[in-house]
């Protein structure tokens, strides 16, 4: 099939504004659900073209390595929580345990 037998379609958008692409158009193109499209807007007219390159992830490297990193870690001191936060973890904790105790009892 070549672009001049692909003559314009009149489409509608859905309620949430979504529009269908003719599948001869998709075809023609090589779109399928795993392709990236762009669109713009030029001139009031939306453009919108298939992503020939897949989109790259950005990977961010550590400042320093897992052997250094452990080893700093290893040296912090002191409390990850303070006092207000234990405390309501301990809460938190004693409210659990009475209700598996309660659902236990329930059980048998």
């Amino acid at each position: 099939m070549n672009s001049a037998s692909l003559q314009p379609k009149y489409i509608r958008p859905f309620s949430k504004g979504q529009i269908t692409l003719p599948k001869d158009y998709r075809e023609y193109l090589g779109i399928d659900e795993n392709s990236w499209l762009r669109i713009a807007l030029e001139n009031s007219q939306i453009l919108i073209e298939p992503v020939k390159e897949e989109r790259k992830t950005r990977t961010v490297k550590p400042k320093v390595d897992r052997k250094r990193y452990l080893k700093i870690l290893s040296k912090i001191q002191g409390k990850w929580f303070g006092e207000k936060e234990v405390e309501e973890i301990k809460k938190t904790r004693a409210e659990i345990e009475r209700r598996l105790l309660k659902n236990e009892k329930a059980l048998t």
